[in-house]
């Protein structure tokens, strides 16, 4: 019995001493970013990087001083261009009229995605008012809008909704296979990252710091489209 006491004694102040060292930090943050597809098949190519950003609330649960579980709520901006080999279809029909011209079609797409990270984050102590961070985990991101200029020959369909687009917008690729240029609902992503935490009023810390995400899942809803986008993020926030 006083062996039970004993155990359970030290179970309670163990995790009385693990919560109050334990802290729970929110945010906010901003991202800008650049973004790079890399194409997974023989159909596509990617041809530009482009400038968009994040922005959203963070939260950091520190179970000890130096080591943190974090997770974010960030509304997230891409652009791709996909380029389809002409050599990969006939023709295209648009409004029930057939084109036929000698040209790739090229697809500017702009996404917006709600994504969800979960990291482990890692601290130094605290030098001068500095402390240096690294940060590795895994994304997965929901679809929230996706928008496409669409270009071939003479042919161009400016800001369609891809996935739903409006009567006038409908698109068909004509080819030996079924082609798909809707995107997909969700995507994936591994992230690291590393940056510097300053103290610089109270208990509020600025974050500054460099991401990268590498894409695990394609962008598009049709495997022979696969596409994984990436990026390199400034990192830039403030945890209360």
């Amino acid at each position: 019995m006083q062996n039970y006491i004993f155990k359970s004694v030290f179970v309670v102040l163990l995790l009385t001493i693990t919560a109050a060292q334990a802290q729970i930090r929110f945010g906010l943050r901003v991202a800008p970013h650049v973004t790079w597809g890399i194409s997974d098949n023989k159909s596509t190519t990617t041809s530009t990087t482009r400038f968009n950003a994040s922005y959203g609330f963070m939260l950091d649960y520190y179970f000890t001083e130096n080591y943190a579980i974090a997770t974010e709520f960030s509304m997230q901006y891409f652009g791709a261009n996909l380029i389809l080999d002409k050599s990969r279809f006939t023709s295209v029909t648009h409004n029930t009229v057939s084109h036929i011209y000698p040209t790739n079609i090229t697809y500017d797409y702009r996404l917006q995605y709600f994504s969800f990270p979960l990291l482990i984050k890692m601290r130094t102590k605290e030098i001068g008012y500095n402390r240096y961070y690294g940060e590795f985990g895994f994304a997965l991101s929901i679809l929230n809008s996706a928008k496409a200029d669409i270009e071939y020959g003479s042919l161009r369909i400016e800001n369609s909704n891809i996935n739903e687009p409006d009567a006038q917008d409908v698109f068909r690729i004509q080819a030996p296979q079924s082609y798909s240029d809707k995107v997909s609902s969700f995507r994936s992503g591994i992230l690291i990252g590393a940056g510097l935490q300053r103290n610089f009023f109270g208990n509020s810390l600025l974050i500054t710091g460099l991401r990268y995400e590498n894409g695990l899942t394609g962008f598009t809803e049709d495997d022979k489209w696969k596409t994984r986008l990436h990026f390199l993020a400034l990192n830039l926030g403030i945890l209360f």
